[in-house]
């Protein structure tokens, strides 16, 4: 079970996250504002510039935000309010923080992606109920993603002690397709009628370079719709 526990304002352990430690930024309600780089953090008071570099969007005095990222395993969570800003840097101070909560929950982006499944994978050897067998492959809906795990949904009527693998699975044209396996954790009956299931799954199996190749494909997307919501004046 992973460790919780909450910090009050201004405390010290903030100083022990290192310069350059990735956090996204995300408005009150979730949404995801951008991907930045962390300056420094001292005394509840977090320094971040923008990860790739670019100005910052303007931002009102006191505005309430959130950052969110992770360091030596465990997920931290930042909830706070800007107290100075420039085109470059934008201060933040801490109201309360998590560390140590579910990191299914970092780097979650929101996708729409058609793909190819099945039960089980052939390495493992694992087997799966008569309404899916193993081998078989179905068509579904990626709905979203995180570095440790995704919801989809589809037509095929799994259990949740089977393994899922995903195959060939183009998250970005920049990076090879990936192949996921993942075990499910939640099923739910999406339509009312049993015909369309969504599945909350947490991968397995990977290895470390993976896993970064993973995340890396996850900024990609930020980065891209970031990109296209400014485009839209958003």
């Amino acid at each position: 079970m992973s460790r919780l526990f909450e910090t009050a304002r201004g405390h010290d352990g903030t100083s022990e996250l290192p310069e350059g430690l990735r956090m996204e930024v995300l408005r009150y309600n979730g949404d995801l504002y951008f991907v930045a780089k962390l300056e420094w953090a001292k005394d509840g008071t977090y320094q971040i510039t923008s990860e790739d570099g670019s100005a910052l969007p303007y931002v009102e005095y006191n505005s309430s935000m959130k950052l969110r990222g992770h360091y030596k395993g465990e997920a931290i969570f930042v909830e706070g309010v800007v107290v100075g800003s420039s085109a470059h840097m934008w201060r933040i101070a801490q109201n309360r923080v998590v560390r140590g909560a579910d990191q299914r929950a970092f780097f979650r982006q929101n996708v729409k992606l058609d793909i190819k499944l099945c039960c089980g994978n052939e390495l493992r050897g694992d087997e799966c109920g008569e309404q899916t067998p193993q081998g078989k492959f179905f068509k579904g809906t990626m709905l979203n993603l995180s570095a440790g795990g995704t919801q989809i949904t589809t037509e095929a009527n799994f259990v949740k002690t089977d393994w899922i693998s995903l195959v060939d699975v183009q998250l970005v044209p920049e990076l090879e397709p990936f192949n996921l396996i993942c075990a499910i954790r939640r099923k739910a009956d999406a339509d009312g009628r049993g015909k369309i299931f969504v599945y909350g799954c947490e991968f397995v199996d990977r290895g470390a370079a993976e896993q970064d190749r993973l995340i890396k494909a996850i900024l990609i997307l930020q980065r891209k719709e970031i990109r296209a919501r400014r485009g839209n004046g958003i």
